[in-house]
C-alpha cells in the first residue's frame, strides 16, 4: 500500500462521523502542505494505565500525542472501544499526551461553528509543528517513511531489533529473515533458530481465539498462555517447554484491518508463575541481535 492510499483509506473509514471527518481532514490537509514526514494514525486503540481501553481519534507516534474530537456520542464510542476484539493494535498510554477538541459549546448542547472548530484544529496543527521543531533541535525526530516501514533490511543492517524502534513485519518469513531464515513463506506458530536451537521465534495470537486465551500484560512484561476447554473454562497444558527462550512477534490487526507481526521482546518460561492451567512467560530483554543469512550478527 502506498502512503497516499493509506491516508485516503484512513479518511474513508471515518466518513460517517461528520465532526471527526471535518477536524481530521483539516489537520491532514494542513500537515500535507509542509510536514509530510509527520506520522498519524486514525482510530488508534490505546490501553490506559488503569487497564481500560479508549479508541483515540488521531494518534501521533513520533510525539506520543493523541487527539480526541469530543462529539456527543464520544462516551458511547469509548465504551465500544473497551469491548473491541483484542486483535487490534494497542498502544500503552503511559506518558502519552492527550489533546481534545470539543465540538459543543460550554453548555454541552449547542454545536460550535465550523469556523470556530477549524481554528482549534489549526491551533493543534501549530502545536504539532512546534513538537517537530523541538524534536529536530534535539536530534530525536525520525521522519515518517511509510514505504520503508516494513523493510526488513533496515533491521538486519542495524544489527538488532528493539521495542524502542517498533519493528513491525507484514509476514512471518520477513521477521525470520532477521535470524538467518532463507526459505519461502512460513505459517507456523514457532521456528527454532538454526544458529541457536535453544531459542525460537514465536508468533502467538495474544488475544482470545476459539481454542486459546492468551494475553500480553499491560506493561508488556509477561505473556500468559491458557488453553480453552470448550465449556467456558481452561484445560490443563501438558506440553514441555523445549526452548530456553522465545523471541516474540505478536500477531495483530492494524487500524485498517491488515494482519501484522510486532516485535515485543524475548521471553522465558517462568515456572514460578505458571501452573497446570496457565503458562507464564516473562520478558528477559526488549532487544535482540539480528543474524544475517550467513550467520553473522
Amino acid at each position: 500500500m502506498r502512503k497516499d492510499e493509506f491516508i485516503l483509506r484512513s479518511l474513508s473509514k471515518i466518513k460517517h462521523k461528520k465532526w471527526e471527518l471535518f477536524v481530521i481532514s483539516r489537520i491532514v490537509h494542513g500537515l500535507l502542505l509542509d510536514n509530510e514526514d509527520v506520522e498519524f494514525i486514525c482510530q488508534q486503540l490505546v490501553r490506559r494505565p488503569d487497564g481500560g481501553r479508549a479508541l483515540t481519534d488521531m494518534y501521533f507516534p513520533q510525539f506520543g500525542v493523541f487527539l480526541e474530537i469530543d462529539e456527543p456520542q464520544h462516551a458511547t464510542e469509548e465504551h465500544t472501544a473497551n469491548d473491541r476484539h483484542r486483535t487490534d493494535d494497542i498502544v500503552v498510554a503511559a506518558n502519552l499526551i492527550e489533546k481534545r477538541i470539543p465540538v459543543l459549546e460550554s453548555d454541552g448542547v449547542t454545536e460550535k461553528s465550523l469556523a470556530s472548530v477549524a481554528k482549534e484544529a489549526d491551533d493543534f496543527i501549530n502545536e504539532i509543528r512546534l513538537l517537530k521543531r523541538d524534536a529536530l533541535a534535539n536530534d530525536t525526530f525520525e521522519p515518517w517513511d511509510f514505504e520503508d516501514r516494513y523493510d526488513l533490511n533496515q533491521h538486519v543492517e542495524r544489527g538488532f531489533l528493539s521495542i524502542s524502534t517498533n519493528p513491525v513485519f507484514r509476514y512471518q518469513h520477513h521477521a525470520l529473515r532477521c535470524f538467518g531464515y532463507t526459505k519461502g513463506v512460513f505459517q507456523r506458530g514457532a521456528w527454532t533458530l538454526a544458529s541457536d536451537p535453544s531459542r525460537c521465534v514465536w508468533f502467538p495470537r495474544l488475544y482470545e481465539t476459539e481454542t486459546w486465551d492468551n494475553e500480553l500484560s499491560p506493561d508488556g512484561m509477561q505473556i500468559v498462555e491458557r488453553k480453552k476447554d470448550g465449556s467456558g473454562g481452561h484445560a490443563k497444558i501438558v506440553y514441555d517447554e523445549k526452548w530456553k527462550s522465545r523471541i516474540v512477534f505478536a500477531r495483530y490487526s492494524d487500524n485498517l484491518g491488515a494482519v501484522l507481526y510486532r516485535f515485543v521482546g524475548e521471553f522465558k518460561h517462568d515456572p514460578a508463575l505458571s501452573d497446570e492451567y496457565k503458562r507464564v512467560f516473562s520478558r528477559v530483554t526488549d532487544r535482540v541481535d539480528t543474524i544475517s543469512a550467513n550467520g553473522n550478527s
